[in-house]
């Protein structure tokens, strides 16, 4: 098991009237996360997976300034939870560097609907897609020192409208402790993957949000591809999709 802290420091990427980046918006993560790297499934020795695990995401967004508009101090806080897997890139015996792509959801605790100066998020419950590029130093055995640099965006999908969402570029730094199992077995999961190229079609039924309402307009849409296996972590789609 491996258990992380992190302290951050971001801006809104778009900026507002005094400049791109502007705006300090401060938070941290809390992150728990499980070895996987002694899984022998081909997908994870081809990404270079290291763990998976979920974090707590905390951010301050009432110091956003807004993007030329009059939207500043009205964005509250964010409190959510993300899925996460780590893919190693680097490994040095000094330190090492990996990708963390998350997803997840977020409540934010103000909207349009509650500050009608804040143009950005329509409702409270949002999505979260967050990225982090991330350097480990070994301090010791079982703790690393820990900084890295992400990217993360809050948007509800439009859901409810206004919803320009939040694109935040953030610097971050903490501490992580390990503890890591004295023997590790390699075992494969029951998870088999098509290995061949494949047709696929999808269905699907959703909601586009009235603007500057809590009502929704019923949407329904349609895609038809063709997937060209390449391994077991990439394919080639190409398709088309229609929405009603």
């Amino acid at each position: 098991a491996i258990f992380e802290t992190q302290a951050v420091i971001g801006s809104h990427a778009l900026g507002g009237p005094g400049g791109v980046l502007q705006d300090k918006l401060y938070g941290f993560d809390l992150s728990y996360q499980r070895d996987i790297s002694q899984i022998s499934d081909q997908w994870v020795k081809l990404a270079h997976a290291k763990t998976a695990g979920v974090t707590f995401v905390y951010r301050d967004l009432e110091y956003l300034k807004g993007h030329q508009d009059t939207s500043g101090n009205s964005m509250g806080q964010a409190f959510g939870m993300v899925g996460n897997m780590e893919l190693q890139l680097l490994r040095t015996r000094r330190l090492s560097a990996s990708l963390r792509p998350g997803i997840g959801l977020s409540y934010l605790s103000k909207t349009f609907f509650t500050d009608r100066r804040n143009r950005f998020i329509g409702s409270h419950l949002n999505e979260i897609i967050k990225t982090d590029l991330i350097v480990q130093v070994p301090l010791n055995a079982k703790v690393d020192f820990s900084a890295g640099a992400g990217f993360l965006h809050y948007s509800n999908g439009g859901f409810n409208i206004p919803n320009s969402g939040i694109n935040m570029l953030s610097l971050s730094a903490g501490m992580r402790f390990k503890k890591y199992a004295l023997q590790k077995t390699e075992y494969q999961t029951r998870f088999n993957q098509l290995r061949k190229n494949t047709v696929e079609v999808n269905l699907g039924i959703g909601r586009r949000g009235v603007y500057e309402s809590h009502d929704g307009l019923l949407k329904s849409g349609i895609y038809a591809g063709y997937n060209y296996y390449i391994n077991d972590i990439f394919s080639l789609k190409s398709g088309f999709d229609a929405v009603y």
